[in-house]
């Protein structure tokens, strides 16, 4: 598993905790590369939220809990807004980043 992040950070120890508004993961899977990019929205809680990058295991996970914990109260719904979006070959930084700010608003 291979990472790149809005910041351009691509190593999964270096990616983890931080808060790039999207992160693509990539690979090889049947001998060809692809992957996905999940784009974190501008509306959902402490945006823009850590990623957890796991350094050694392949998965990885928005955690708006990093930054200190919260209640959920009886009655209360929490809402977030994601967008995933699956590619052939390399991430291009520079189309990701359109998807992004078409998903977010300029920001």
């Amino acid at each position: 598993m291979k990472v790149l992040t809005r910041e351009g950070i691509t190593g999964m120890e270096e990616s983890n905790h931080t808060t790039p508004g999207w992160i693509a993961v990539y690979g090889k899977i049947d001998g060809e590369m692809a992957g996905f990019v999940v784009m974190d929205h501008s509306s959902n809680f402490r945006y823009p939220q850590p990623v957890r990058v796991h350094p050694s295991m392949p998965y990885f996970v928005f955690t708006p809990v990093y930054k200190g914990s919260f209640i959920l109260k009886p009655g209360f719904t929490y809402e977030a807004q994601y967008r995933i979006v699956t590619f052939d070959g390399e991430p291009d930084a520079e189309t990701i980043e359109g998807w992004y700010k078409n998903f977010v608003g300029n920001k």
